[in-house]
């Protein structure tokens, strides 16, 4: 059966409740555990929405009145401030949340769910809200300028046909996502064993970060020269830490000392200290970006698992301030007890995970790509379902 290719304008109103979030007061958040609090920073800008990084409210608070700020899995929620206002994200764990203000939730009606959130998860769109963003210096929407974006969809029948489709796909990159945290839980779990909770290592021999990694600071290149068009080198910023690849380039030139790997591991020096391995292909380091990458006889995940502790007090103690930054004389100072017979012994184990981890997102991508390149052909009927 071919696809009716009878579109229609709507408006995002028409087919979705926009519900923007509560406006806490910074006495009712708390550190310890509680319900967790979804900011504009748990929206990662690969279409999903973390919560390993987040502030909590007491059970106690959640009355009647905060009912409809509730976010659950599988909701789809938008940034509406800031240098990210547009960016969307789907609430994947199946933990309770409620949501803060300056992020809104799109709440499907009288359309497939799966579908909608093809036409919501792409960067046309997002660029689409950031643009309705207003203010120079701190970009804001409101939910009636979101419901008011326009959309061209199809008959029901359609949508629920392709949203079957895409949604096998976004299941099977999602157990990719399980599968990788998991090994990723692996690889701190052995690390905290044998070189944080082991006894014997109080007697050990103190080693710096510098030992393990050689580090490298990022070049201060001229952002008029960046672009979205592949022209030139990739460039690494801080927001791209997190997805582990970029859609940015430059055509300045700058020495091959600040080239990044696949594989190597990227520290963000400035907001959100974010700690990820890159996996994007031969990119350029911009400032601000820190790079370490494992010495000969050691292993890139080892070197993660050194820095994941300090860097996460590090951001805890800055996140008092208005800007944090991370110094390179903070960098330079971590450290731990270290035994090379121990390490030895659990070398083949880190770079099990290491080699799965990229086998894992590579694959990852390549259904990412697919489903992406799938919508338009299936939405023209192109691809028959």
């Amino acid at each position: 059966m071919s696809v009716d290719k009878k579109t229609k304008t709507v408006r995002l109103g028409d087919i979705a409740e926009v519900i923007p979030g509560y406006a806490f007061k910074s006495t009712d958040f708390v550190e310890t555990k509680g319900v967790p609090v979804i900011k504009i920073k748990n929206i990662t800008n690969d279409y999903r929405v973390s919560i390993d990084d987040v502030i909590y409210i007491p059970e106690s608070l959640l009355t009647k009145k905060l009912e409809k700020f509730i976010v659950i899995k599988d909701d789809f929620l938008v940034a509406m401030t800031g240098a990210t206002a547009g960016k969307m994200g789907r609430v994947f764990p199946k933990t309770k949340a409620v949501l803060n203000q300056r992020v809104a939730k799109i709440q499907p009606k009288n359309i497939d769910k799966e579908y909608l959130w093809s036409l919501l998860a792409r960067e046309d769109f997002t660029q689409k809200l950031y643009k309705l963003a207003d203010g120079a210096a701190q970009p804001n929407m409101s939910g009636s300028q979101i419901e008011n974006v326009l959309l061209e969809i199809l008959p029901p029948e359609t949508q629920a046909k392709i949203g079957a489709i895409l949604s096998s796909l976004n299941q099977k990159i999602e157990l990719n996502r399980k599968m990788n945290k998991t090994l990723e839980e692996m690889g701190q779990a052995l690390f905290k064993h044998y070189f944080i909770d082991n006894p014997d290592a109080k007697g050990w021999e103190k080693k710096s970060i510098k030992e393990f990694a050689t580090i490298q600071y990022g070049y201060a290149f001229k952002s008029n020269l960046f672009n979205e068009n592949a022209e030139g080198q990739k460039i690494i910023r801080i927001r791209n830490i997190r997805d582990g690849d970029s859609g940015s380039y430059t055509t300045e030139q700058a020495d091959s000392s600040y080239l990044v790997k696949n594989g190597d591991v990227l520290v963000g020096m400035d907001g959100d200290f974010h700690i990820n391995y890159w996996g994007g292909g031969d990119a350029y380091l911009v400032q601000r970006v820190a790079r370490f990458r494992a010495k000969e006889s050691y292993s890139n995940v080892f070197v993660k698992n050194i820095l994941m502790d300090p860097i996460a007090i590090f951001d805890k103690r800055e996140a008092r301030t208005t800007v944090a930054h991370l110094s390179a004389k903070e960098i330079n100072e971590i450290s731990l007890p270290f035994d090379v017979g121990v390490y030895d012994n659990l070398s083949g184990s880190f770079e099990y995970i290491f080699k799965n981890h990229f086998l894992l997102n590579r694959e990852i991508r390549i259904l990412t790509n697919m489903r992406d390149s799938l919508l338009p052909r299936l939405m023209s009927g192109k691809i028959q379902v």
